[in-house]
């Protein structure tokens, strides 16, 4: 059976792997979301300054717009910031189950 150091080393091991590969797929989802988005704002602002230069689209429907806009982008940065909230109780969950499965039986004996 292994001792308390080799258990820790891998529980270390196993949790930053764990991490590594959440993390990797936080920022890759993350960047293209980002990508997606930032793409998105900026056709519809070139749109509608293009309108508003044409006078197909008044300044105070613009500004509207460009609020709207602004409150969409607060959406978007909430869901990024509960997505990011929801991966780190994922990676704190599997920290404490490897704890819970390698650690408590070896101090126990079992």
């Amino acid at each position: 059976m292994p001792g308390l150091k080799e258990i820790l080393d891998e529980i270390k091991d196993e949790a930053l792997d764990a991490a590594r590969e959440e993390l990797k797929n936080l920022l890759s989802n993350a960047k293209d979301d980002a990508h997606e988005f930032v793409k998105d704002n900026a056709q519809k602002i070139e749109k509608w300054l293009v309108m508003l230069a044409n006078k197909e689209l008044g300044k105070s429907e613009f500004d509207a717009l460009m609020r709207a806009r602004r409150r969409i982008l607060r959406q978007h940065l909430n869901t990024l910031e509960i997505e990011a909230r929801t991966r780190l109780r994922k990676i704190t969950t599997g920290l404490a189950s490897l704890v819970t499965h390698k650690i408590v039986p070896a101090l126990l004996g079992v």
